[in-house]
């Protein structure tokens, strides 16, 4: 359920939400876990318009792992139509799987007393929008404590998650779009035209010595590319490109 209330300088939203998570498995058993969240978001328009600003807080409540706050801000400031400049700080969390928590294999074992992953979130950036161009970059870092992930202390041991890491991720991420307005009536033609750059770095501080299964699996770079074609404006055709260059592989 949602409900929004305007006045005369922006918008004020308040909601709640239900999610049962049910399990039947001949492996991992059968469980049930009950989330409960409320949540509450007010955005605000202030210079002529040219300014908005947006603060929420969602809470969580979950019937085996506890009680979350996820507070988040926003801004976005316009300097014209087609130039604007944007940031946000935003927290979240990641509840563990059932298979997590209470799988069990030969060689993985899970770990019922798992908690939750948290993550505080950092981004700033500018658009550029015109009708035939847009353009967005922005920089961004987060900060995660708990991570989960399936670890083990020597070759010999069988692989069970655990609370492990904690992160901090940096990156840089560029995307383009060209859209072709021209509406003649060529039987042929290019409609739009995309690119986007993405790179990370991830710099991860370990609680131990133990073998880690997927810490250090994260894209470094990652870059992609699409053009689109329509012919007799009855057909479009997508070409699409993806370079990506993942550490630890080649």
């Amino acid at each position: 359920t949602h409900a929004t209330y305007s006045y005369k300088y922006g918008k004020i939203g308040f909601g709640a939400e239900v999610r049962n998570e049910n399990i039947r498995s001949t492996n991992l058993g059968e469980f049930n876990r009950l989330n409960l969240g409320v949540f509450a978001e007010n955005r605000t328009w202030l210079l002529k318009n040219r300014l908005n600003i947006g603060q929420g807080i969602y809470i969580n409540q979950s019937s085996d792992l506890g009680m979350q706050y996820l507070p988040s801000i926003d801004a976005n400031y316009k300097f014209s139509e087609t130039i604007s400049v944007f940031g946000n700080v935003g927290t979240s969390f990641r509840i563990p799987s059932f298979t997590d928590l209470y799988y069990q294999g030969p060689i993985n074992e899970g770990n019922p007393d798992l908690d939750p992953e948290k993550a505080i979130s950092y981004e700033l950036g500018a658009k550029w929008n015109s009708p035939e161009h847009q353009l967005q970059t922005s920089v961004f870092l987060q900060e995660a404590e708990g991570l989960i992930d399936w670890v083990r202390a020597s070759d010999l041991d069988t692989w069970q998650p655990r609370n492990y890491e904690n992160t901090t991720t940096s990156g840089i991420e560029v995307n383009y779009k060209w859209t072709n307005s021209n509406n003649n009536s060529m039987p042929f033609k290019w409609s739009q035209v995309s690119l986007g750059y993405t790179y990370l770095d991830i710099a991860l501080n370990q609680n131990n010595d133990l073998l880690s299964r997927y810490a250090l699996s994260h894209l470094n770079h990652q870059l992609t590319a699409r053009v689109t074609a329509s012919v007799f404006e009855k057909l479009s055709l997508s070409v699409v490109g993806r370079y990506f260059d993942r550490i630890n592989y080649k």
